[in-house]
């Protein structure tokens, strides 16, 4: 074998080994991307979703510190929160929109939401409503009824659930993703 032949062989066979280890980091930098989209969708949901339950929570802190106090400064956290909430479902909405599964969930949550909403706003009117039978003390009554926390609680178990399809749904997708890799 002649020198020329030697190092076109030693170049090609240099050649040969980059392409695969081209190829491998190729392959891994899309493992990697695709690994990362299904993270941050992940997080993007369940962060929807906590956000959800903390804006309900404002509503609701807002709704009961004006019943307890009679004192309209206490409503601030619950008109600054209610109108977040459409908002907040809108993007999750969008984030979910590819999984049915997720979209009879929302549809449930959303169910309960508005039904919290609902109540907690009717308690408020009837507590800002100066009409004999209505006001603070209805207001109060109304809440005493407990339709409020199970509304809440309903609200918890279904956005607890949601995230727990969320991640069992980022773990298939890595899952299958490192089968098709080996």
């Amino acid at each position: 074998m002649t020198i020329a032949k030697k190092i076109s062989f030693g170049f090609g066979v240099t050649l040969a080994i980059l392409i695969v280890i081209g190829s491998l980091s190729f392959v891994s930098t899309i493992f990697l991307m695709y690994t990362n989209h299904w993270v941050r969708h992940t997080h993007e949901v369940k962060e929807d979703l906590e956000s959800l339950l903390s804006l309900l929570k404002d509503v609701e802190t807002g709704q009961r510190g004006f019943i307890v106090t009679d004192d309209k400064e206490y409503l601030l956290p619950y008109n600054v929160a209610f109108p977040k909430v459409d908002e907040t479902k809108k993007h999750l909405r969008g984030l979910i929109d590819d999984n049915p599964k997720q979209k009879r969930a929302l549809k449930e949550l959303d169910e309960w939401m508005n039904a919290h909403l609902k109540f907690t706003k009717e308690t408020v009117d009837t507590g800002l409503t100066k009409e004999p039978g209505k006001g603070i003390p209805a207001a109060v009554e109304m809440i005493k009824t407990g339709k409020g926390k199970e509304l809440m609680d309903k609200v918890r178990v279904k956005v607890q659930e949601m995230e727990s399809e969320e991640n069992t749904r980022s773990e298939e997708h890595t899952s299958e993703l490192q089968s098709l890799r080996h």
